[in-house]
């Protein structure tokens, strides 16, 4: 998807799970004229990389640990336990959806459709 965000800058998102070379990965990336972050669930569920300030000069990434966040089979349980729903939620689906939708849309259409 070629993006703009409300700030008016412009983004792409890629997608996909199967790419040649992985089996069902999952990894984000994201690059700003601030730094840049990336996550790779291959290499560590709570770790992740970051080039930012000076080090943006240098090319040099740094590894920041993060708190074990619970897994989805957690999360399911923890809901079940305290009658608390968790996150992401229906609402959160139907909202990704429409972004799903949209995106068929224009490539039918040929032209941006704003959301």
């Amino acid at each position: 998807m070629q993006v703009e965000y409300a700030n008016g800058a412009p983004g792409v998102i890629h997608t996909t799970r199967w790419a040649t070379g992985h089996a069902n990965s999952l990894f984000l990336r994201i690059h700003g004229t601030k730094g840049a972050l990336r996550l790779d669930l291959d290499k560590s569920y709570n770790e992740l990389d970051v080039c930012l300030g000076e080090d943006i000069h240098k090319v040099k990434w740094t590894t920041v640990k993060a708190p074990q966040t619970p897994n989805i089979y957690q999360r399911f349980i923890t809901a079940i336990q305290t009658s608390i729903q968790g996150e992401p939620d229906f609402a959160r689906g139907a909202e990704i959806q429409k972004a799903l939708d949209a995106c068929f849309e224009s490539d039918l259409l040929g032209q941006t459709v704003k959301l």
